[in-house]
Protein backbone atom coordinates (compact mmCIF):
# COMPACT_ATOMS: atom_id res chain seq x y z
CA UNK A 1 0.00 0.00 0.00
CA UNK A 2 3.00 2.07 1.10
CA UNK A 3 4.46 1.71 -2.09
CA UNK A 4 1.27 2.61 -4.73
CA UNK A 5 1.07 5.82 -2.69
CA UNK A 6 4.79 6.73 -2.83
CA UNK A 7 4.54 5.85 -7.13
CA UNK A 8 1.29 8.01 -7.06
CA UNK A 9 2.76 10.73 -4.87
CA UNK A 10 5.68 11.19 -7.43
CA UNK A 11 3.60 10.80 -10.79
CA UNK A 12 1.96 13.84 -9.00
CA UNK A 13 5.39 15.82 -8.58
CA UNK A 14 6.62 14.84 -12.22
CA UNK A 15 3.52 15.93 -13.87
CA UNK A 16 3.44 18.87 -12.38
CA UNK A 17 7.09 19.58 -12.59
CA UNK A 18 6.55 19.52 -16.56
CA UNK A 19 3.37 21.90 -16.79
CA UNK A 20 5.31 24.23 -14.41
CA UNK A 21 8.20 24.23 -17.24
CA UNK A 22 5.46 25.65 -19.59
CA UNK A 23 3.76 28.65 -20.36
CA UNK A 24 1.21 30.46 -22.70
CA UNK A 25 1.73 33.36 -24.44
CA UNK A 26 -0.60 35.43 -26.96
CA UNK A 27 0.06 35.26 -30.36
CA UNK A 28 0.27 39.10 -31.80
CA UNK A 29 0.31 38.33 -35.22
CA UNK A 30 0.14 35.56 -38.06
CA UNK A 31 0.95 35.87 -41.80
CA UNK A 32 -0.13 33.40 -44.14
CA UNK A 33 2.79 32.02 -46.51
CA UNK A 34 1.67 31.36 -49.73
CA UNK A 35 3.26 29.52 -52.74
CA UNK A 36 2.57 28.86 -56.40
CA UNK A 37 2.24 25.10 -57.67
CA UNK A 38 1.30 23.80 -61.08
CA UNK A 39 -1.72 22.07 -61.02
CA UNK A 40 -1.75 18.98 -63.52
CA UNK A 41 -4.99 18.16 -64.85
CA UNK A 42 -5.83 14.83 -66.22
CA UNK A 43 -7.16 14.62 -69.76
CA UNK A 44 -8.24 11.22 -70.74
CA UNK A 45 -8.94 10.54 -74.88
CA UNK A 46 -11.17 7.77 -75.98
CA UNK A 47 -11.30 6.17 -79.34
CA UNK A 48 -13.54 3.49 -80.65
CA UNK A 49 -12.57 -0.09 -81.40
CA UNK A 50 -14.33 -2.14 -83.22
CA UNK A 51 -13.95 -5.80 -83.17
CA UNK A 52 -15.92 -8.59 -85.04
CA UNK A 53 -17.35 -11.41 -82.94
CA UNK A 54 -17.86 -14.12 -85.56
CA UNK A 55 -19.90 -17.47 -84.52
CA UNK A 56 -19.46 -19.93 -86.66
CA UNK A 57 -22.89 -21.73 -87.41
CA UNK A 58 -23.75 -23.58 -90.09
CA UNK A 59 -27.71 -23.71 -89.52
CA UNK A 60 -28.38 -20.83 -91.94
CA UNK A 61 -26.52 -22.69 -95.43
CA UNK A 62 -28.44 -26.32 -94.24
CA UNK A 63 -32.29 -24.46 -93.96
CA UNK A 64 -30.90 -22.04 -97.61
CA UNK A 65 -29.97 -25.28 -99.20
CA UNK A 66 -33.45 -27.40 -98.23
CA UNK A 67 -35.54 -24.60 -98.84
CA UNK A 68 -33.80 -23.77 -102.19
CA UNK A 69 -33.72 -27.05 -103.42
CA UNK A 70 -37.72 -27.50 -102.90
CA UNK A 71 -38.42 -24.28 -104.89
CA UNK A 72 -36.13 -25.38 -107.77
CA UNK A 73 -37.79 -28.60 -107.55
CA UNK A 74 -41.17 -27.41 -107.39
CA UNK A 75 -40.78 -24.74 -110.06
CA UNK A 76 -38.96 -26.74 -112.73
CA UNK A 77 -40.27 -28.98 -115.29
CA UNK A 78 -40.17 -32.62 -114.61
CA UNK A 79 -36.96 -33.54 -116.81
CA UNK A 80 -34.48 -30.86 -115.19
CA UNK A 81 -35.88 -31.65 -111.82
CA UNK A 82 -32.58 -33.33 -110.85
CA UNK A 83 -30.98 -30.51 -111.69
CA UNK A 84 -33.16 -27.74 -110.84
CA UNK A 85 -33.31 -29.46 -107.46
CA UNK A 86 -29.45 -29.23 -107.23
CA UNK A 87 -28.81 -25.91 -108.25
CA UNK A 88 -31.72 -24.70 -106.16
CA UNK A 89 -30.10 -26.22 -102.71
CA UNK A 90 -26.24 -24.41 -104.01
CA UNK A 91 -28.07 -21.05 -104.54
CA UNK A 92 -30.44 -21.69 -101.12
CA UNK A 93 -27.43 -22.83 -99.12
CA UNK A 94 -25.08 -19.84 -100.19
CA UNK A 95 -28.15 -17.36 -99.04
CA UNK A 96 -28.74 -19.12 -96.16
CA UNK A 97 -24.72 -18.98 -95.24
CA UNK A 98 -24.31 -14.99 -95.98
CA UNK A 99 -28.17 -14.46 -93.74
CA UNK A 100 -26.79 -16.62 -90.90
CA UNK A 101 -23.51 -14.81 -90.96
CA UNK A 102 -24.90 -11.21 -91.05
CA UNK A 103 -26.90 -12.28 -88.62
CA UNK A 104 -24.26 -13.43 -86.35
CA UNK A 105 -21.46 -11.44 -86.91
CA UNK A 106 -22.28 -8.56 -84.58
CA UNK A 107 -19.84 -4.94 -84.44
CA UNK A 108 -19.41 -4.32 -80.64
CA UNK A 109 -17.71 -1.48 -80.07
CA UNK A 110 -14.71 -1.01 -77.49
CA UNK A 111 -13.52 2.19 -76.07
CA UNK A 112 -9.16 2.46 -75.63
CA UNK A 113 -8.46 5.31 -73.84
CA UNK A 114 -5.12 7.13 -72.75
CA UNK A 115 -5.04 9.73 -69.94
CA UNK A 116 -2.22 12.11 -69.76
CA UNK A 117 -1.68 15.16 -67.95
CA UNK A 118 -1.41 18.58 -68.53
CA UNK A 119 -0.31 21.47 -66.46
CA UNK A 120 -3.07 23.92 -67.04
CA UNK A 121 -2.65 26.48 -64.14
CA UNK A 122 -1.42 27.95 -61.32
CA UNK A 123 -2.89 27.80 -57.90
CA UNK A 124 -1.78 29.90 -54.86
CA UNK A 125 -1.63 27.14 -51.57
CA UNK A 126 -0.84 28.22 -48.16
CA UNK A 127 2.38 26.28 -46.78
CA UNK A 128 2.41 27.33 -43.46
CA UNK A 129 2.31 30.79 -40.92
CA UNK A 130 4.72 32.84 -39.51
CA UNK A 131 3.33 33.76 -36.34
CA UNK A 132 5.22 36.69 -33.80
CA UNK A 133 4.51 36.77 -30.07
CA UNK A 134 6.40 38.54 -27.22
CA UNK A 135 8.53 37.63 -24.03
CA UNK A 136 9.65 39.88 -21.44
CA UNK A 137 9.42 42.58 -23.75
CA UNK A 138 10.92 41.27 -26.43
CA UNK A 139 9.71 39.69 -30.01
CA UNK A 140 9.80 36.56 -31.27
CA UNK A 141 9.01 34.63 -34.32
CA UNK A 142 7.63 31.50 -35.21
CA UNK A 143 6.83 28.60 -38.16
CA UNK A 144 3.53 26.51 -37.40
CA UNK A 145 2.24 24.14 -40.84
CA UNK A 146 -1.03 24.62 -39.08
CA UNK A 147 -2.52 28.08 -38.18
CA UNK A 148 -1.64 28.92 -34.55
CA UNK A 149 -4.18 29.58 -31.70
CA UNK A 150 -4.36 32.86 -30.07
CA UNK A 151 -2.35 31.42 -27.60
CA UNK A 152 0.87 29.03 -27.80
CA UNK A 153 2.45 26.51 -25.35
CA UNK A 154 6.54 27.53 -24.66
CA UNK A 155 9.04 25.66 -22.49
CA UNK A 156 11.01 27.39 -20.60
Amino acid sequence: MKKKTVILISLLVLSTSTFAKQHKVKVLEVQPIYEYVVVNKPVEQCRPLYSRQLTVNHDGALFGSVVGGTIGNMTSERKNRTEATIIGAVIGGVIGSQIDNNRHSVRSPALACTTHYVNTEKVRVITGYDYWYRVNGKMYKGFSEQEPSRYISLRK
